[in-house]
């Protein structure tokens, strides 16, 4: 296989793992980010639950696509796109972040490159094997983190178990918030690191984000392109609207 099929098969796996996270992503946050609005929010949270059967079915529906779209990200089969595929043809075909590959795809790609070209190349980044096997560390980590809702997910979402109420509630009970919260925000990090390795050279740093549905609430930003921001602010826009409905109008 050329360079060019070892560059096109990564970039696609990249942008195939970009849009699995985050769909996951909008999925989790708008399904945790309506419970943490309405807790703050009486007079909304009294609207809607005029209509308990349309929200209870809306907050099923994202729960329930979170955890399989979860589990097609660390899904395990060879055959299917995900996150271990992603950094295995990445480390198995380190020469397309070479300088020499980096060079031709910003000459391709830059107005005017070769006049810009050779200041571009002072600062890049050439990526070794080992930080490849560094992010598949993060990976297992958070993959053991995720064992936990994959067995939520095989038992109540992708089939059908035999449970009772005491065996649904254990499998909650090992749930943590902030936990899955720090793993959706670390693919998000993980994807723009590797994203910006392979276009413009950099080191591929897992750079700070937030996570906290409460601090983001807290502080939000004007202006963000993180999906999962712009879905907390989205929500909590949505509900603020919803409660300036005038009480006659409700009777």
């Amino acid at each position: 296989m050329d360079g060019k099929m070892n560059e096109d098969e990564f970039l696609n796996e990249l942008e195939v793992f970009g849009n699995e996270v985050e769909v996951c992503t909008r999925f989790f946050y708008a399904y945790r980010s309506i419970n943490d609005v309405l807790v703050d929010n009486t007079k909304a949270l009294n609207i809607i639950n005029r209509t308990p059967h349309l929200w209870t079915t809306i907050s099923l529906a994202l729960e329930t696509s979170f955890f399989i779209a979860l589990s097609r990200i660390f899904d395990k089969d060879r055959r299917t796109h995900n996150v271990r595929r992603l950094l295995q043809i990445a480390k198995s075909n380190i020469d397309i972040f070479s300088e020499k590959a980096l060079k031709n795809r910003k000459i391709k790609s830059m107005p005017n490159a070769h006049e810009m070209i050779n200041e571009f190349m002072q600062d890049i980044y050439v990526a070794t094997e080992k930080d490849f096997k560094r992010l598949e560390r993060y990976v297992e980590k958070y993959r053991n983190i995720s064992k936990t809702y994959e067995i939520i997910r095989h038992n109540l979402f992708a089939h059908r178990q035999k449970l009772n109420m005491n065996d649904i509630y254990k499998l909650y009970s090992k749930t943590n918030i902030p936990e899955i919260q720090k793993l959706l925000v670390f693919f998000k990090r993980l994807y723009d690191s590797l994203f910006r390795l392979f276009h413009d050279g950099r080191k591929p740093v897992l750079r700070r984000m937030r996570f906290s549905i409460k601090s983001i609430r807290k502080k939000p930003k004007n202006y963000t392109q993180l999906i999962h921001e712009i879905i907390i602010n989205e929500t909590q826009s949505f509900f603020d609207l919803l409660s300036l409905i005038p009480d006659f109008n409700l009777r």
